[in-house]
């Protein structure tokens, strides 16, 4: 068997590193049918959960899909449903929100909006407390010039801006809490979780800021496409390979996986499973076998 070729500095993921994102569809079986394309194809042993996100604003399905989600893959456990609400409200709202999906699976991740009211990230743990709270900037259809002209710094300068001033008003709030023991009795679990939350929702160039700025926060790496895919409508996209060398936690990937490059002949399969070979190259268990087909594989693509 080749030898791995080792790890590279900054990696941080397992094995289970990508979130499978299913979005646009109309119903649940939409939704079962995309996520079931790649449970049973190549990409399975990296999968660590799935991404909902428009189909939770229907009214009829969000939470039923979510606890169908939970008993469809009793076999992949854990298998985590990742709720991309990006929300942006006051505290009574987004307990609301979350309140409708945590009971079919606590473990639950969430998206919260750096904008969002500070009580959402200070009372989140003390609700929630299995819940893992994934912290969102600036998203990766706004480009770099965009992000400078709407907020006046890059989107990298712009999160750790942000994030530093809402941990500063959570680590003030949480000194303060065991004052309140007698009011509230699920207070220990505060003192659990240390920071505003687990995860942030990084774009490539983002990483290096969150390795040296807020390592504790496992980045979320979305628009990940590959050479042999398509930008779509992401406008500051990353590559596998070099997103987990340079310190994502999990990578976000849709069309990837579920539908690949049939313009280049890749079909959804030859997708995961080049997918899968750039994950073993990015966590430094790839093989020099793996390294030479992905070499060759570009010297094709710059062909075209």
């Amino acid at each position: 068997m080749p030898k791995p070729i080792g790890l590279p500095p900054y990696v941080r993921a397992k094995e289970k590193c990508v979130f499978l994102a299913v979005d646009g569809k109309k119903d649940a079986g939409e939704v079962f049918a995309e996520i079931d394309k790649a449970v049973n194809g190549p990409i399975l042993p990296h999968l660590a959960g799935v991404k909902f996100n428009d189909i939770l604003h229907r009214a009829d399905l969000g939470e039923q899909l979510v606890k169908d989600f939970a008993a469809r893959y009793p076999h992949l456990m854990p298998f985590i449903p990742f709720v991309d609400l990006k929300s942006v409200d006051v505290w009574d709202t987004f307990r609301n929100y979350l309140a409708i999906y945590y009971p079919a699976y606590p473990g639950l991740v969430v998206t919260v909006s750096i904008h969002s009211s500070a009580q959402v990230f200070n009372k989140t743990p003390l609700e929630f407390p299995e819940a893992r709270v994934a912290v969102f900037c600036v998203g990766t259809d706004v480009t770099t010039d965009e992000c400078i002209e709407m907020y006046g710094r890059k989107p990298d300068k712009c999160a750790k801006k942000w994030i530093g001033v809402k941990e500063g008003f959570y680590s003030k709030w949480r000194e303060g809490y065991p004052s309140l023991e007698k009011k509230e009795p699920g207070w220990p679990a505060i003192l659990e979780q240390e920071h505003l939350a687990v995860h942030a929702i990084s774009s490539a160039e983002m990483l290096p800021m969150y390795r040296k700025m807020f390592p504790w926060l496992g980045p979320v790496v979305p628009g990940v496409r590959d050479f042999w895919m398509l930008a779509g409508n992401q406008r500051r996209t990353a590559l596998t390979k070099e997103a987990l060398w340079n310190g994502a936690e999990y990578l976000v990937l849709g069309k990837q996986l579920t539908v690949g490059n049939k313009a280049l002949g890749v079909d959804q399969l030859e997708s995961q499973r080049r997918t899968a070979r750039q994950i073993r190259l990015g966590l430094g268990t790839g093989s020099p076998d793996d390294a030479a087909e992905e070499l060759e594989e570009l010297q094709t693509l710059s062909t075209y």
